[in-house]
């Protein structure tokens, strides 16, 4: 099992912002509520507690001139948080991974 997950985190004004959490945000998550994230049920709010911990700390907020500086404030315009697929996650240049889908053979196809 992974640590690290990716999730997108939309914002009211359709803004999203794509971050990975890992081990450092789960330990920070533990302090704040003195509970082991790995004995807890992943719900919305801790989900949604792990993407914005992560973005702050990798400094994925600016945008938000200071409305995400605290959790409070970032939870008021957080719209909608979900989990990214493996194909969706942004590679280190900025682009997603994208499967390689095959063309099926016809008129265009270079297949014999």
């Amino acid at each position: 099992m992974s640590l690290r997950q990716t999730v997108k985190l939309e914002l009211e004004d359709g803004k999203e912002i794509v971050v990975e959490y890992s081990a450092i945000d789960l330990r920070a998550w533990e302090t704040k509520h003195r509970k082991s994230a790995l004995d807890e049920s992943l719900s919305v709010s801790m989900l949604s507690w792990l993407g914005w911990n992560a973005a702050r700390r990798q400094s994925k907020l600016s945008m938000l001139n200071g409305s995400g500086d605290t959790w409070e404030a970032f939870d008021a315009i957080l719209a909608s948080v979900e989990g990214v697929s493996e194909e969706e996650r942004p590679t280190k240049k900025g682009a997603t991974k994208k499967a390689a889908i095959p063309k099926a053979a016809g008129a265009d196809s270079s297949a014999p």
